[in-house]
Formats: C-alpha cells, structure tokens, sequence
C-alpha cells in the first residue's frame, strides 16, 4: 500500500509522522511525504536509515514550493516570543499561535489546491496529515479522499469543547472558578476570531470559494479546527499517553497511542565497536562518580536571552552547592549570536555540559545516571519523558506547554515552576532541590507506571496498524472543480523516483 504523509517541517509536527512512516516501510508499504522543502534531509534521513535498498526504495519526498504555508514555523516563533510566552490563563498566548498559522489567504489558498492537485497525481491509499497544518488538511479535504489526522499536540486543544472542560490555556483546572476561566477564555478567543476581518473572511471564502463544509464561525479559524468532523476523516492518532486527564472528553475517532517513538532496539555498530558518543561518556563519568544529573532541553524554538541564561545557571550553582556538588547537570541550550564563547567559567564547565546539540538524545533518557528531565512543555518531550519513565520539572512557555506541567503535577511524574514562563533561579532551584531529595523516589514510581502505559500503548507501532486496518480506496469526488496538473509538479515527482 502507499501511504502520503503531509505536514509542515517543523520538528514538533514531523517526528510522529516520521516514526509512523518508518514502521509502515518495515511492513513493505511505500510512503511519500509532501512538505516544504527542509523536511528533504530528514526525510533522506529515513531512507538511509533502511536495512536494504528495497526498504529505502519505498521513502519519497515531494517538495511543495516556497508558500509560508509549508515552511518551518520555528523562526516566526523565535521572532515572536514575546507575544507567545505567557503564564497559564492568559489568551495572548493562544491569539499568537493562531496568527502565526494563518499567513495570508493568498498563501493558505495556494498551497491547498497544491497539495490537492499532487495528490491527484499521486494517488496514494491513504492521506495522512499533521492536525496543525490547516493548509494542507484544507487540500486535502478538497481532493474528497479518506483521510487521518497525527495529532502531536496537548489533550486539552483536541477535548471536546463544554462547560465543564477547561480551556486549553486555563489556569484553574477544576471547579466553579474552571468553568468561569473557561467560559471567560472561549468568549475572548470567539470575539478575538470574528473582529479581525482577515479570520471572516477566510471562514466565507472556505464555504463559498474551495465549497468546504463549515465547522462554524470560530471554529473554522481557530488554531485547531474540529476536522475529525469532516466526513472523510477516519480519525486522529493521538501522540499521547492513554489515561490522561482530558481524554474521556475526546472525540470518539481519536485514538491515543503513547509517545511518537518505538521500543528501542540496540544498534548493531554500537554493540559491535561499543562505541560511545562524547555525552554518553560524560554521563558515564557522572554514573561512576556517584552523581545526579538533570537535563535541561527548552526545545527548539526557545532562545536563551542573556538574563536568562545566567538565571538557569544560578539555579544550577545553587542546587549544586545544596547537595554538596553531587549534582551535574547537561544542558542543551540554543544561544544568540556571540553567547556561546565563554558561556561558562572554568569552574562552571567541570559540573554543566553545555550543547547546542545532544547527538542521541534517546541515549540521555535511558542513561541510570539522569534523574530530572527540565523542559519547556512541549508534546514530544512530555511524552519521551513519560515513555522512559523520567520525573520532569516544566517550566511552561506557551499554551498546552502550561497542561502538561499540570498533568505532571497531577498525576505526581513531577513538578512545574510556578514562575512560569520566566526562567527564575529560586523558583527552578526549589523546585530540583524538592525533587532531586526524598520526593524523588515516590515521583520516579508514578512516571513508570505512566512509562508502562505509554509503552502499552504503542507508539508509531500502533499508529502504523491503525492506518494499515483503515485504508481502502475510496472513490474520489473532489468538490473542487477544474483541478489541473502542473508540470512543474510532475517535475518534482519524476525527481523524487516515484
């Protein structure tokens, strides 16, 4: 069977889909992905990554221009986030992240009869697109085929939306005060959506131009629209531990798998060479000596300003000093231009690690010496810290980042610094004393329990199972009419060996 992959190249978005596609070529079945032109490399990636030719044979990429629409959001973000970090509770938060994924009707236009116009050519079994590119799922609603959602995102933006269910960027979690922030927050967000006159006029031109079905006014420009209503979605794959607190208010299509990674199998080369990477080796130098080590990643889109930098290693310098320097900590961290020479002391430099780049970042998780993963939020390293049974400190930035520090805590994986989204030195230093004592033991049981789920759960695995149980070939009635065939896209595809 064949299998096309849509979704933006951002890492976040990317990963899952990629893991998905793996397990798929495992079982002999062909995948394309079709993105902006910097998901190539990982893409390439994969096909270097098969056993044989054969396997690698089966990996394809269709690069789909230069529209915004398909490019990495990453950069945008970096330029943005002032508007984007906010504390839980606050809708600026959400309002920016809405911006940020709808350019221009221009470009959302384009690159959807694109991609509806490839996947005319292409003609694959089954679609599968990223829920967080509006462009392309909007292509794809066009062309009328089957089609399933990766949903890399928190539980809270995909529940189904009552009074009772918090809004994904509340504060207050349960009770009467939950229902008022919530309501409060989905008024804000529905007067933001029908004031600006560029969200109107793309719900109209959705229905009247491309003829698409209408989620409602609010909810056709939100940042996730509800489009496991479409009557051609067979469902979403959920990248997210089953069990968590939102998920018995899911839609019912949508299928929570556990973490976008697969049980890990030792490599060959590795067991045959025994080789170790230099951060491994660090670790093990950490293992042998007797020490903790904490991890801090804030992911790809944070940018450490200079104030904060020193704030984060103020609160290591202080939970170092607590424990009598039997604490290390490896910090991967993405500086401005001019920061990263002479970042650190001497003395600082013999207990932190600093990487703008962790060569096998699984390896870190596993590793007996590493006790606290630190990290932004973000879905993927939630989930990879539940999946290796890791406590997690957060240290929320944005929207859903806040849900998981709140899930963390409620179900005792950990903590999340309540400062957030400001990196405070005494506030991340209190909160790794906290856990790096007595807590640490009772904190390190609940995120096995969750690992045991997660694992359970299955992953791409089960994704791949999912998609290959649900794929037929529809018949195809495309309501957009008078769709052509590019040459320059039959170029691209002849490029791409299919």
């Amino acid at each position: 069977m064949h299998f096309a992959f849509l979704t933006i190249p951002s890492s976040g978005e990317f990963n899952v889909q990629l893991a998905t596609a793996n397990e798929l070529v495992k079982s002999g079945n062909k995948v394309t992905f079709l993105s902006g032109k910097e998901l190539g490399k990982h893409v390439d990636n994969l096909r270097k990554s098969q056993s044989d030719p054969i396997s690698a044979h089966l990996v394809n990429f269709i690069p789909l221009g230069q529209h915004k629409s398909v490019t990495d959001f990453s950069p945008t973000v970096r330029n943005r986030l002032s508007q984007m970090r906010r504390k839980p509770g606050d809708i600026r938060s959400l309002q920016a992240c809405i911006d940020i994924g709808f350019p221009s009707w221009e470009d959302f236009h384009a690159t959807a009869i694109d991609v509806s116009e490839v996947l005319q050519i292409l003609d694959p079994d089954m679609v599968v697109v990223d829920a967080l590119s509006p462009a392309m799922i909007t292509g794809v609603r066009l062309t009328g085929r089957a089609f399933y959602l990766t949903i890399p995102c928190s539980p809270g933006l995909t529940a189904s939306s009552n009074l009772t269910s918090p809004h994904a960027a509340s504060e207050k979690r349960d009770g009467l005060s939950s229902v008022l922030e919530s309501s409060y927050l989905r008024m804000r967000d529905y007067l933001y959506c029908i004031q600006k006159p560029s969200y109107l006029s793309k719900s109209r031109k959705l229905q009247q131009q491309l003829s698409l079905k209408s989620f409602g006014l609010r909810q056709n420009v939100t940042l996730l629209p509800p489009y496991w209503k479409d009557a051609n979605c067979l469902g979403g794959i959920h990248f997210n531990v089953p069990g968590l607190n939102d998920c018995p208010q899911q839609p019912s299509s949508v299928t929570f798998v556990g973490a976008g990674i697969s049980p890990l199998e030792p490599k060959l080369d590795n067991l045959l060479t025994q080789t170790r990477t230099d951060t491994e080796q660090w670790l093990d130098d950490a293992y042998a000596s007797d020490q903790s080590v904490v991890f801090v990643n804030m992911g790809s889109m944070f940018v450490w300003s200079k104030k904060e930098f020193q704030q984060m290693i103020s609160a290591f310098e202080i939970v170092r000093n607590h424990y009598q320097g039997s604490v290390r900590f490896l910090f991967k961290a993405s500086l401005k231009d001019g920061q990263s020479a002479n970042a650190l002391t001497e003395k600082q430099s013999e207990y932190i690690r600093l990487s703008g780049w962790i060569e096998d970042q699984n390896a870190v998780y596993q590793h007996p010496a590493l006790k606290v993963f630190l990290h932004h939020g973000g879905g993927n390293s939630f989930n990879e810290a539940v999946f290796f049974g890791i406590p997690q400190l957060i240290i929320g930035q944005w929207l859903d980042h806040h849900e998981y520090g709140f899930l963390v805590e409620r179900y005792g994986m950990g903590l999340r610094c309540k400062k957030a989204p400001l990196i405070d030195s005494r506030s991340v230093s209190a909160c790794l004393i906290k856990m790096l004592g007595p807590e640490w033991k009772s904190m390190k049981q609940s995120s096995v329990q969750w690992s045991i789920r997660s694992q359970l759960a299955g992953g791409p695995k089960t994704a791949a199972k999912l998609l290959i149980m649900n794929t037929k070939r529809p018949s195809i009635s495309s309501v957009s009419s008078g769709l052509s065939t590019p040459l320059t896209l039959l170029g691209d595809m002849e490029k791409s060996n299919l």
